[in-house]
Formats: structure tokens, sequence, C-alpha cells
């Protein structure tokens, strides 16, 4: 009799344990990389619930290497780390080549950052991270996303920022380039005109030296149609224009 009983618990058990286990489903039969799509749902028993991750997709190949998953966070997950959910994407080795980061309303706000995407080399370390601002901070500074490079050293070694059409309008700056030293300090800047712009003058770059005791800006310029590889430069406070090609 006891015997009996102390099967009756186990098997009990394992019909809670089951009951409490991942729903899996398969919610796309061809992917985008020619696989399938599925979804895990994950209960409150389970070690990666307790990690924060509430739902996960794993999208598949052809040949059912997980090229891209998704990890979709719990609401107290959220709250800690203003992260709504992240899309890992894999090489052919299963290494991960690049993050996106979705950040919640209040990460937002407080960021005024919408997206975040990592890039990452075969050795795990970060090259380069795009943020994607929100509308407000767009309003606010007139940068739309800007992309940072990380040197071999852990450190920015460039940023570019990429401005919003009302900024374009007024500054007629499209992009600006800024280059930076092993102490994180600003040498140089690049600027990079709209293309009407470019119709009005031919100057497609204007470059500032920045860091030195007297900056210097240099604007190569090209006006002559019928040589469109012959210019001139023009420097800052310049006596006058020195020819170039």
């Amino acid at each position: 009799m006891r015997k009996t009983i102390y099967a009756l618990v186990i098997v009990l058990m394992c019909m809670s344990s089951f009951a409490l286990a991942d729903t899996i489903k398969v919610i796309n039969q061809r992917n985008e990389y020619g696989g399938t799509t599925n979804e895990i749902t994950l209960s409150p028993t389970e070690r990666s619930y307790e990690d924060g991750v509430e739902t996960s997709r794993f999208h598949y190949d052809s040949n059912g290497k997980i090229l891209k998953k998704e990890d979709f966070y719990t609401d107290h997950k959220q709250r800690e780390t203003g992260t709504a959910n992240i899309i890992n994407y894999y090489d052919n080795n299963g290494k991960m080549v690049k993050k996106e980061e979705f950040y919640t309303d209040q990460k937002q706000r407080e960021t005024g950052i919408e997206i975040s995407r990592f890039y990452y080399e075969s050795n795990g370390k970060i090259v380069k991270i795009e943020d994607y601002h929100t509308d407000q901070k767009q309003r606010e500074t007139g940068v739309a996303n800007t992309t940072n490079y990380i040197g071999s050293n852990g450190k920015k070694a460039k940023v570019e920022e990429f401005y919003t059409d009302q900024k374009q309008q007024k500054d007629r700056i499209e992009a600006s380039r800024f280059y930076y030293d092993g102490t994180g300090k600003i040498v140089k800047r690049e600027d990079f005109y709209p293309e009407k712009r470019q119709r009005d003058v031919n100057d497609f770059r204007c470059l500032k030296s920045i860091g030195v005791k007297t900056p210097v800006r240099l604007q190569f310029v090209f006006t002559a149609e019928d040589k469109p590889d012959v210019g001139y430069v023009i420097y800052q406070k310049g006596n006058r224009p020195i020819a170039v090609k």
C-alpha cells in the first residue's frame, strides 16, 4: 500500500511538471531563412523565466541552424533593465554577429534612444553600435541616429551623426563624422553636405582639425562642370584659394 501511494505521488509530480513545462509551437513553417520559426513560452518554474525571459522565438534555416533568436522579457525584467526585447543574429558557425535591443517607453524617455544595434567580431568584441533616437530626442538635438565605431582598445574611435530633415534644411549638413584619439578627445571632424548643396556649389566635404592650438578648416570646392576633377581648397582665414586636382 505504501509503495502504491509513493508511486502515485511520483506520477502526480511528473504531471504537474509537464503542465508547467515550456509550451512550444511552430509559428512559421517557412521563414525568411527557408526554415521554421518556433516559439517557446516559458513557465515561471523554468530557469530562463527566472532570468527574465518570458517568450523566445528561434528562427532556423533550411539546414536546421539557428540564425536568429528573439527574447521577450518579463515585466519585472523590463523594469529592472529598461529593455523590452532583444534579437540576436548568428552566422553559420553559431557565433553572434549582431544584437538588436529594443527599449521600454520609460528607458526611451530617460535616454532618448529607441533601439540600439550592436555588431560583433568573430572573437565576440563589439566593433560598432548604432543608436536610433526617439522623435522627442530628434526634435531636441536634430540628430536622427548615430553610429559609434569601437577601437581595439574598447573605446570609441569614430562617431557618425545623421541629421534630421529639419536640421539639414537649417544647417545644410547631412551628416558629421567625429574622430577620437586614445584619450577620448575629438581630433577631427568631417561634415557631409546634402545633394542640393552639392549641386549649388559642388563642394563635397568640409574638414576641420580639432584639438590643436589653431584649428584649420578646409573646404574642397569643384566648380568647373567641364572639369569635375579640378577645383580648389579654401583655408579658413587663408589668403587665396589653392588649386587642387
